[in-house]
């Protein structure tokens, strides 16, 4: 396994953590997790990072952008250089009703997808008759 040096930003606070080479997004975030002893049940993180002064900064959100940004902290290995700047937000986000069930709307609890997959399946069994009313055939 190849390591770097990764200098992570958050507010007035920052931290050295070494990251795999093959690291994914969600490892990432478990990192920066653990180096700033938050809980990913309460918030959820924005990574960024600055490649020059006259660019914004460029999201990491997918595991694409964890490689990309890997190799380009293989080029340059300082530390401090290409820093990851991290936002926390609340992750109690409010959705709109029709995203989640009303019910979770209404007691404003976060559902898993697969919570919201089962509403989806039992939605979609309960019109199973009725969708072939309505097909048109050419």
């Amino acid at each position: 396994m190849v390591y770097l040096h990764v200098c992570l930003l958050h507010g007035s606070q920052s931290a050295l953590a070494l990251v795999d080479r093959g690291c994914s997004y969600v490892n990432l975030v478990n990192t920066i997790m653990s180096e700033f002893s938050l809980d990913l049940t309460t918030v959820a993180v924005l990574l960024k990072y600055v490649l020059n002064d006259d660019l914004p900064a460029i999201r990491i959100i997918y595991d694409s952008n964890v490689l990309a940004y890997i190799l380009l902290k293989e080029v340059d290995r300082d530390p401090a250089k290409y820093s990851l700047l991290i936002d926390i937000t609340d992750a109690a986000i409010d959705y709109p009703s029709d995203v989640v069930t009303d019910n979770a709307h209404r007691n404003r609890e976060l559902y898993t997808l697969q919570d919201v997959a089962a509403d989806i399946c039992k939605a979609s069994s309960e019109h199973v008759g009725k969708i072939r009313d309505y097909l048109v055939l050419y």
